[in-house]
């Protein structure tokens, strides 16, 4: 991954070939300097990423990959002329740092020593974030800390669940906004998770709710009462500071699409916008058949992907036959890309129901549903593109460890065999997807691009064998 982020240098700094990759760092300075807006080339000019407000322009991410850049423009300074592959690197260290720290906990939610460290550790690794890693564009950063700020959130909730101290409570909250301030669709996923276990913890897991004496019972609740408002008052903090940068960025409290510079430039997408809306919940179950469903269109390799011409898959089609969906680009199926997580968290399913009278049984529950939350909320969106494959990540990486329990008492050798051989087609298909990417989207000068052995396996492989 960091020979891809830093074009074959293996330099924490290397001269950027976009210059959207400097972006956030532009944003640091003028932040500092009292404004909002930058330079419109950090957003691919005028007609690109730019949300106009004031005469600026401006990013629609969220602010905290900018702040993290503080320490070093304040110790060394900040080249906007260098993409910032160090910043991958730090969001890749704390996800993978928080990662194992979730499957420790989840082990001791469900009380089993060890659930299959090599294979859990091998899904991290071919996941979706590898195409978030390989690309190191400023869209792909934002959701690669929104989703590291997710896993962190999960990490401190069951602390909070299993210890029941206020402190990981707090951690939760710093990590939410975070989170939030990432990514939209990832801070709506630690938000949902907060307030649901906030709420399951204080009423229906608190100790002092227990005692059945008149006066003891009335003296608990207001006590439980007191310490849930107060949690529920910070949540709501964080969902108010979020809103107030981006009243300050946008004059209001959500960037609004109709502030797209490129958007108000393109007639024919802007009607198609106005007509369709941006978040549309009709659009959910459509969205999400192309998501998760094949596209048969393109066997045997262009079956697993969503070309940019408004083609969606077999069942999206039959689902969603409005077509009141634009592909951003081309974007995979998570269940053919990644097919040994998506059989794993099918088995995960069916052991979360088989033992839902367990003691853990609602605490997994309460996680699962704030990642199908944001689910919906991404469904909902009028756009799609790889990237927001990833944003399914969370969800299938909680079922992903439950169904390991269940894969490991399966007695058929030959099944397990077979599922076992996916995780084989799962290592090609989750590389396939980014050397697809870099092939078929030559409007982006990506790091690959230029090197001999990519160039001659592009031209010579992949446009005369491979039949899309």
């Amino acid at each position: 991954m960091w020979w891809m982020l830093s074009s074959g240098s293996f330099q924490i700094s290397s001269v950027s070939l976009d210059g959207r990759t400097s972006y956030f760092g532009a944003e640091l300075i003028s932040v500092l300097h009292g404004k909002w807006g930058v330079d419109p080339k950090y957003l691919a000019g005028w007609a690109g990423e730019c949300f106009k407000y004031n005469h600026q322009c401006m990013g629609y991410f969220g602010i905290f990959p900018s702040l993290v850049r503080a320490p070093q423009y304040f110790l060394f300074g900040i080249n906007l002329q260098h993409s910032t592959s160090f910043y991958f690197l730090l969001a890749d260290a704390l996800f993978l740092l928080f990662a194992i720290r979730l499957y420790s906990k989840l082990c001791e939610l469900i009380r089993v020593p060890n659930v299959s460290q090599f294979y859990f550790g091998l899904v991290l690794t071919l996941s979706p974030l590898l195409f978030l890693q390989a690309r190191g564009y400023m869209y792909e950063e934002a959701i690669l800390w929104g989703i590291t700020w997710v896993i962190a959130t999960f990490v401190f909730l069951l602390d909070y669940l299993i210890k029941k101290k206020q402190l990981y409570a707090v951690c939760a909250l710093i990590t939410t906004n975070f989170a939030l301030n990432s990514r939209i669709v990832e801070g709506i996923l630690c938000m949902s998770a907060c307030g649901l276990v906030f709420l399951y913890s204080e009423f229906f897991e608190s100790e002092s709710l227990k005692d059945h004496s008149i006066i003891s019972s009335a003296k608990s609740i207001r006590r439980v009462s007191k310490k849930f408002i107060a949690n529920m008052l910070w949540l709501s903090l964080t969902l108010l500071s979020y809103c107030y940068i981006n009243f300050l960025k946008f004059g209001s409290i959500f960037p609004s699409l109709s502030n797209s510079v490129g958007l108000l430039k393109n007639r024919s997408r802007y009607d198609f916008y106005l007509a369709c809306h941006e978040i549309n919940l009709t659009r959910v179950p459509g969205s999400l058949a192309n998501y998760l469903f094949p596209n048969f269109r393109n066997w045997p390799f262009g079956f697993a992907y969503v070309p940019n011409d408004y083609h969606f898959s077999l069942l999206g089609r039959i689902i969603f036959s409005n077509s009141c969906l634009e592909p951003a680009e081309f974007y995979s199926s998570f269940t053919v890309t990644y097919p040994f997580t998506s059989i794993v968290a099918l088995l995960g399913i069916y052991f979360i129901y088989k033992n839902r009278k367990s003691e853990w049984f609602a605490r997994s529950i309460l996680l699962i549903c704030s990642c199908a939350i944001s689910v919906f909320v991404l469904s909902s969106f009028i756009g799609a593109s790889e990237r927001y494959v990833s944003e399914f990540f969370p969800l299938f990486l909680l079922l992903f460890f439950f169904g390991l329990v269940q894969f490991r008492k399966i007695e058929s050798i030959y099944l397990k065999t077979l599922i076992q051989a996916t995780l084989v087609l799962q290592a090609f298909t989750s590389y396939l997807v980014v050397i697809i990417f870099y092939v078929y989207m030559p409007d982006h000068p990506m790091p690959l691009n230029n090197m001999p052995l990519f160039d001659f396996f592009t031209h010579h492989l992949v446009h005369y064998v491979i039949p899309f």
